[in-house]
């Protein structure tokens, strides 16, 4: 992936040191923390199609290992150097690529920045980091959303991964909190940022995040709008002079008074990678006061009920078709993701009973259906009795953590797919079959499970038709499309992890 590959470079710790440099020469009593994780990775594309044929029962696995070295300074100031690795079997096995033959280790950082805070620690008022760094704004979302940064612009596409819902942002980063009343929470997230996830590489780019909470997360709201690429460092690659990119703007008619001719000049333009997006997200927790007991047999529990959603307008700016007359972003609606999640009971005479849905749900044929709900039906039920009396009468602490359910509404008319964007780096959509009918893929899903266990070990399991894009250990053979494009398309992953 490009993002793995740019973080390689100098400019992340460069910019790490100097900060620290700046704001910590003076300080004393430093204090460093040691944390990391490793973990392995597994599942199945049970039905796909990618650009190397069907994908049927393809096996995905990989392993991840992390640490984290937090050099503290007076508790306000951090240093945080962060590394990650992982071991991939590639997808596609490709005959001329050596490379997707067996499994390869990636390097790479994940975390390097500095950062300082003023106010109260748990709850500063303001904090100032600068580096290369994890950024989430929406803590609801596990796998769908985030549109703000994991999506193009023009063309517009959308990426996910796997218990990853976030990005890895090169740049400055201002957050800030304040407190009008007791109830009420407003925060703000300004970003200064460099590209380094999507192509082409090196502009500037800067996003507002305001906010609000009510009392304490009962309902949150926040927006947000992203002037992407403001600052081009090459303007022939943020807009490129290409027939292919080339739309008109106007026309003008004369008639020559002579010969009655009349003759027509065109205006025409180029589309742009550059763009406005705009986002807007809210959380609500009905449950938020009558939920927080940490007792495992209490009938709610953590956040069951939590609804959220987000939504985002990628590219403000509309464009007519291009000279071809074969594509073009005319229609706002086409631009506008949608999304809705909502955590799941985790009571286990509850819970219990998801086995025998997904079994039905996800089986096409009626018989099928019927096999599946029942043999699934009867072990969900089995486990669920089970796990609710071992939680009561013996303290097992089994019940799951977290079960989060998402769907997603995108009505881009074209293919998901940022091949053009990558290899000709064009504005324009991928595919040049703009006559095909990609309605199938408009909406998407996502099951998340999460169960940590013995503060030491985590389960996540997911069951989704996301806009998955296999890991390939040749950036050749890497799939630029999502694979996911059709009702009957899914997946499953699992990961379980340790730290320290």
């Amino acid at each position: 992936m490009f993002s793995a590959e740019a973080s390689k470079g100098v400019w992340p710790v460069l910019l790490c040191a100097i900060f620290v440099g700046m704001v910590f020469g003076a300080e004393k009593e430093r204090v460093f923390d040691i944390s990391g994780w490793g973990g392995y990775e597994f599942g199945q594309i049970m039905k796909g199609t990618g650009k190397y044929g069907d994908l049927n029962k393809e096996w995905l696995q990989r392993a991840y290992g992390q640490i984290t070295v937090d050099g503290k300074v007076r508790e306000r100031g951090h240093c945080l150097l962060s590394f990650e690795s992982m071991y991939n079997f590639s997808e596609p096995l490709i005959d001329n690529s050596d490379a997707t033959k067996k499994p390869m280790n990636f390097f790479y950082f994940n975390e390097v920045q500095g950062t300082y805070a003023w106010g109260d620690l748990e709850k500063p008022w303001l904090s100032l980091a600068f580096g290369y760094f994890p950024y989430k704004y929406n803590p609801d979302a596990r796998n769908l959303g985030e549109y703000l940064y994991r999506s193009g612009t023009y063309p517009p596409y959308i990426l996910t991964n796997f218990d990853f819902p976030m990005t890895r942002e090169l740049g400055a980063h201002v957050s800030g909190r304040y407190y009008p009343i007791g109830a009420l929470e407003l925060a703000g997230d300004m970003l200064f940022t460099t590209e380094s996830q999507h192509f082409p590489p090196g502009d500037f780019t800067l996003a507002l995040l305001p906010g609000a909470s009510l009392l304490d997360g009962f309902f949150d709201i926040q927006g947000g709008v992203s002037l992407v690429r403001l600052f081009s460092i090459n303007s022939s690659r943020t807009q490129p002079h290409d027939s292919r990119s080339c739309y008109r703007i106007d026309s003008t008619a004369t008639t020559d008074p002579a010969t009655g001719l009349i003759t027509t000049r065109y205006d025409s333009s180029f589309y742009t990678f550059a763009g406005t997006k705009l986002m807007g997200r809210f959380g609500f927790d009905p449950l938020k006061f009558i939920k927080r007991k940490a007792d495992a047999r209490a009938l709610f529990w953590k956040e069951d009920f939590k609804l959220y959603g987000e939504t985002a307008l990628l590219g403000l700016k509309d464009y007519p078709e291009n000279l071809g007359k074969n594509f073009s972003y005319d229609k706002k609606t086409e631009r506008m993701p949608v999304m809705l999640g909502i955590n799941l009971p985790t009571y286990p005479l509850a819970a219990g009973l998801l086995p025998g849905i997904l079994g039905m749900s996800l089986e096409r044929s009626r018989n099928q259906k019927t096999i599946a709900g029942s043999v699934l039906g009867a072990a969900g039920i089995i486990w669920g009795l089970t796990s609710w009396l071992g939680d009561r009468y013996l303290h097992w602490n089994s019940r799951i953590d977290l079960i989060a359910f998402e769907w997603e509404y995108f009505g881009w008319k074209y293919p998901d797919d940022y091949t053009m964007a990558f290899d000709d780096m064009l504005p324009i959509p991928a595919d040049s079959r703009f006559d095909a009918d990609y309605t199938k893929d408009d909406q998407k899903w996502s099951l998340y499970i999460r169960k940590d266990f013995l503060n030491v070990f985590s389960l996540r399991v997911q069951l989704a038709r996301d806009h998955m894009r296999p890991i390939s250990n040749d950036s050749k053979a890497s799939y630029k499309g999502a694979v996911l494009a059709t009702p009957e398309d899914w997946y499953w992953m699992a990961k379980i992890s340790y730290g320290f």
